[in-house]
């Protein structure tokens, strides 16, 4: 597949700016600290376990566990195989092949950090030929830069300790695979909707939460395509290009399900085994948290089940956790609604806990987030006459309806709301570029 086939336009201009945004997202990357105390560049993996043990974070001690098995082994040992019950396996199995490659003495922050600039860079030019279809080439070009002003994007996508959760790679993919999903809808080009549903797998391999998001993608693609057999809505559908639409979206789900298939097979279908600690937390009580370290359970409403239907304490159970929910919705949705302007508004530093003083400008830019999610409603009625609209509506559907379930149920962490803070910022300038379009509406392809 040729270069000028991925990204359009000129390939020297392409590369050009390919090269550009690259350079932009490695000076971010080495020298840019949203925070301070972030791991040394020249940290090794052993030094890195160290650092991150004195913070208290476990999910980057475990990977770095599984990636020194890995790296001898070519696979987890017996001893570690539970950590790919509980995580899947991709970050594992990227920090494993590094300390393959480079040793275990090797800096391994710097091979993340470039392929984290490299997969940026490529979710920048994918989306400046998206921009090229409706805008000049001087406003496709700077649009995406937009994600290096946000401070959310640059410490969870490029800096050191976003980097060490490997949800940065698992949020690029699934942003790469939505726009590839955007252009192959524009395009009526399935073969781009099959890369972009193999992206989409790929941001599952590396965080579990992308496994629901396609599945609600799945949900989401037949309940659109039931609804478009239903005659009386159908006449109102017609404007939409529903059967190309539908056709894109299907190739791109059964891409990602496909995709996915190998490790259901030698997972026994299921993709981590998590839920039972979900149950078993929200049984608990506060003290039990307390006692076994679990203080941000508490905080994050973990045991909210137990606090608002006190037989489910001490008594998991998946059914009666749901019921917990079914009968006390209410309380259960406004003891979760007292804790988000915190968790929401938390500052950079706070990982798990809002414990620490935000900034003014991380102020600022939880404002321009909620800003920008509450225009999103309104940008997609703007462009309601636009070939990519029912696309548009299928990807926010499927991604807030998962989100919204996850955040109901699952208790809170800080960083649990990056992702979706990323996703918005996406959304918005996505969803502008049709808008700001020139009246002519003459593609700029190769400008």
């Amino acid at each position: 597949m040729s270069f000028s086939y991925f990204f359009g336009g000129d390939n020297l201009k392409t590369l050009i700016w390919f090269v550009f945004y690259l350079v932009l997202s490695l000076y971010v990357g080495f020298f840019v600290r949203d925070i301070a105390g972030q791991p040394p560049l020249y940290s090794t993996i052993d030094n890195f376990v160290e650092l991150t043990t004195a913070k208290m974070y476990s999910d980057p001690q475990y990977f770095a566990q599984g990636a020194k098995d890995i790296s001898k082994n070519f696979m987890l040992s017996d001893e570690n195989a539970w950590l790919v019950r509980t995580w899947p396996p991709g970050f594992m199995a990227l920090e494993g092949a590094i300390l393959y490659v480079f040793g275990d003495d090797t800096y391994f922050l710097l091979p993340l950090i470039i392929l984290s600039a490299f997969l940026s860079a490529l979710l920048f030019s994918l989306m400046r030929k998206y921009a090229l279809y409706y805008v000049s080439g001087f406003i496709a070009s700077i649009l995406p830069l937009a994600f290096l002003l946000s401070p959310h994007f640059r410490l969870f996508i490029l800096e050191p300790y976003g980097l060490i959760f490997g949800e940065s790679f698992a949020i690029l993919f699934f942003l790469i695979s939505l726009i590839l999903c955007s252009y192959a809808a524009l395009k009526n080009s399935y073969k781009q909707a099959a890369y972009g549903g193999v992206f989409l797998a790929l941001s599952a391999y590396f965080r579990s939460q992308f496994e629901l998001i396609v599945t609600f993608m799945l949900l989401w693609c037949i309940a659109i395509y039931i609804i478009t057999k239903i005659k009386y809505l159908a006449k109102y559908l017609s404007e939409y290009e529903v059967d190309s639409n539908i056709r894109v979206l299907a190739v791109y789900t059964s891409a990602a399900v496909l995709s996915m298939l190998p490790w259901r097979l030698l997972n026994d279908f299921s993709w981590v085994s998590t839920k039972h600690l979900v149950f078993k937390n929200a049984s608990r009580t506060d003290a039990e948290l307390y006692s076994i370290g679990g203080g941000w359970l508490v905080t994050g409403k973990s045991n909210i089940a137990c606090h608002v239907n006190e037989n489910y304490c001490g008594n998991p159970g998946k059914m009666d956790f749901y019921l917990s929910f079914l009968k006390h919705p209410f309380e259960w949705l406004f003891q979760k609604a007292l804790i988000l302007p915190d968790y929401w508004f938390s500052s950079l530093k706070s990982f798990t806990i809002p414990n620490d003083q935000p900034f003014l400008y991380e102020h600022i830019f939880n404002i321009i987030y909620i800003v920008m999610l509450a225009s999103i409603i309104p940008m997609l009625v703007l462009i309601k006459k636009n070939k990519l609209f029912l696309t548009y509506f299928w990807q926010n559907a499927s991604f807030m309806s998962c989100m919204t379930i996850v955040y109901i149920l699952i208790h809170f962490e800080s960083r649990y709301f990056y992702s979706f803070k990323i996703f918005t910022l996406y959304m918005f300038l996505v969803l502008l570029i049709p808008i700001i379009q020139k009246k002519n509406n003459v593609s700029q392809h190769d400008k």
